[in-house]
């Protein structure tokens, strides 16, 4: 599989069991609100993604880790490339077979019932390949949220940021500065809490709270780092794209 994280995202398996059993004062409906007007995610009718010579068999699958990365059914994945967009949805297994060009950047939003609407935004694999597409209860919100005292603003994004070390775990000692507006952040999260850092823990993980929509750039420091779930980057700055009411999920691996 093109990306699925080990212990990457430890500090997110706070959801219920099942995940989004317990309330949440997050606003997801405004969060789907949002998000279908942003270009592509909930508000498209869902179009078939054309299969041809020139395309790859992508099986999308939506995760949420680090729970066994059991699959979510009946998610929307709605993906932009430069061939246009198109929609799926995922059965049982949190599967949902597309044809993608190879090789080429793509913007996958993802939207389900209890669940954060997700942003990813990577480059398709060279050939057929299944590509994980992690999504987060949004109980999560409320947790890291209320720690840090922001409430999230759906008329913003969140950005979850990942670094992760050749295993795919958790990598420690990776900073993040980030060019965009935001309300709080990068808070680098240890174990399930959010404490003050440069640097991430051994999650791995930083979040970015309320920030402005846009494409912005994102420079990691520490150590050298690639795009695992991520766009390449330029010039050693990695592009993040922030949408309205969506949790953009970047992973780098920074070994």
């Amino acid at each position: 599989m093109t990306w699925l994280g080990k212990h990457g995202a430890v500090a997110l398996a706070l959801g219920c069991a099942p995940l989004g059993a317990c309330g949440s004062s997050f606003d997801a409906g405004a969060a789907s609100t949002a998000a279908s007007g942003s270009g592509g995610g909930g508000g498209k009718a869902a179009a078939p993604c054309p299969c041809s010579a020139k395309t790859i068999t992508v099986a999308l699958r939506t995760v949420v880790p680090p729970q066994n990365m059991e699959g979510v059914a009946g998610a929307k994945a709605c993906v932009e490339s430069a061939a246009g967009t198109c929609c799926a949805t995922t059965d049982k297994d949190g599967y949902a077979p597309v044809c993608l060009p190879p090789s080429t950047p793509i913007r996958a939003r993802v939207t389900a019932p209890n669940f954060f609407p997700t942003l990813v935004a990577t480059v398709t694999p060279t050939m057929d390949n299944p590509l994980a597409l992690p999504l987060v209860s949004t109980t999560v919100a409320d947790v890291f949220a209320g720690a840090v005292k922001v409430k999230p603003d759906p008329s913003k994004g969140q950005i979850l940021l990942l670094a992760v070390g050749a295993t795919q775990a958790g990598q420690a000692g990776v900073g993040f500065n980030v060019s965009m507006p935001y309300e709080h952040g990068p808070d680098y999260v240890n174990g399930l809490t959010i404490q003050p850092s440069t640097q991430t823990f051994a999650t791995g993980a930083a979040i970015v709270f309320n920030a402005a929509v846009g494409d912005h750039l994102l420079k990691a420091t520490g150590r050298m780092c690639n795009a695992l779930l991520a766009l390449p980057p330029s010039a050693g700055n990695f592009t993040v794209p922030v949408e309205a009411g969506f949790l953009t999920y970047y992973v780098l691996q920074c070994p």
